[in-house]
């Protein structure tokens, strides 16, 4: 199986349905990811560009933001690095 690397966009694509067509795109691309036929590999920084941009430009609540990370770093064709390491960010992020 062939696992590539997803930026930000693709997620904030997929996320905020905007623009249209490559939201479709991008839901397909999880829908794939989520059936286990395709991986990809999630940098952290992209992880946090994410949150970043919903926080500060679309200025999601924290909680919404953790809960968004959570599912998405759970979808089983999702790879990190350090899986761990992000869930107790994610944590941290909301709790301080």
């Amino acid at each position: 199986m062939r696992c590539r690397a997803i930026d930000a966009n693709v997620i904030l694509r997929f996320l905020l349905d905007e623009p249209p067509d490559q939201a479709e795109r991008c839901q397909a691309l999880f829908v794939r990811l989520q059936a286990g036929e395709e991986e990809v590999y999630l940098p952290e920084v992209a992880l946090s560009d994410v949150i970043w941009t919903l926080q500060s430009y679309y200025r999601w609540p924290r909680e919404r933001i953790a809960r968004f990370a959570h599912d998405a770093i759970s979808v089983s064709g999702i790879r990190l690095a350090r899986p761990a390491m992000i869930r107790r960010a994610l944590h941290i992020y909301v709790e301080k």
